[in-house]
């Protein structure tokens, strides 16, 4: 028996009109694929947040109560943050001290000894809330003096997403230092920073919202206007009272 292969030809204009098709699905996918991309990073900016303050709970656990403070953490090298300790003295990896969708920032890489790193963060510590060791009177701030202040663990900021500092993309900050978040810095949002005053402003990245770790240890999602609403409420108590007073 003869079998016949038959030879099927598509013309030019019908492989035109699949390359065509199949170009339109993969337009109308992509804003499908980067939505879940964003949620997927915000997921995982979360989970950082929420590893980082197990850590920092850990340090007041082990220190007496003691919060970490945001800066000059060493005396021989007092301008080193927390970011800086939660890496080389508590061991938390680069990868979850930063936040995904900021992908120009960076933590720490490889450098050579006794050289200290150039470094844009995406994550802050509301230092005004912690004690930032500027002040001589409280060196030592503790979870207890928190909460003679009047602090509801749940209510107020303790980490959250920031802009980066003039080595990133974003030169949202007044100042060449980051890794801070203060209540008066307002928040960056498309280009710019809105509310407050530039320092050490709270990044919007998530979809117009920030991922922020609260005391208690959960992680909240907020917009910009949600962060500043009630007279400041989610900041205060700060450790510089007459701050509540001063916005400007």
């Amino acid at each position: 028996m003869r079998s016949q292969c038959r030879l099927v030809h598509f013309t030019l204009c019908e492989l035109l009109v699949v390359v065509a098709f199949l170009a339109v699905l993969a337009v109308l996918g992509i804003p499908v694929y980067s939505d879940s991309l964003s949620k997927a990073q915000g997921v995982t900016c979360g989970g950082n947040l929420k590893a980082m303050g197990m850590a920092l709970s850990i340090y007041s656990d082990d220190n007496d109560d003691v919060l970490l403070p945001a800066i000059r953490i060493y005396e021989q090298d007092p301008m080193q943050n927390w970011l800086y300790f939660l890496h080389y003295s508590h061991g938390l990896p680069n990868e979850g001290l930063m936040c995904p969708q900021e992908r120009d920032t960076f933590a720490f890489g490889e450098i050579p000894p006794n050289v200290r790193p150039r470094m844009g963060f995406s994550y802050g510590m509301h230092y005004e809330g912690v004690s930032d060791n500027y002040n001589s009177l409280h060196p030592r701030f503790t979870r207890r003096q928190q909460r003679e202040h009047g602090q509801v663990p749940s209510d107020h900021i303790w980490l959250g997403d920031s802009a980066t500092d003039t080595l990133g993309r974003h030169p949202a900050v007044k100042e060449g230092c980051s890794a801070l978040l203060s209540a008066h810095g307002g928040y960056y949002a498309e280009g710019e920073v809105h509310e407050g005053n530039g320092w050490y402003p709270v990044s919007v990245r998530h979809g117009g919202a920030a991922n922020l770790l609260m005391f208690d240890g959960h992680v909240e999602s907020l917009a910009g206007q949600e962060l500043f609403a009630g007279d400041l409420a989610h900041w205060k108590p700060m450790f510089y009272d007459w701050k509540w007073q001063d916005r400007k």
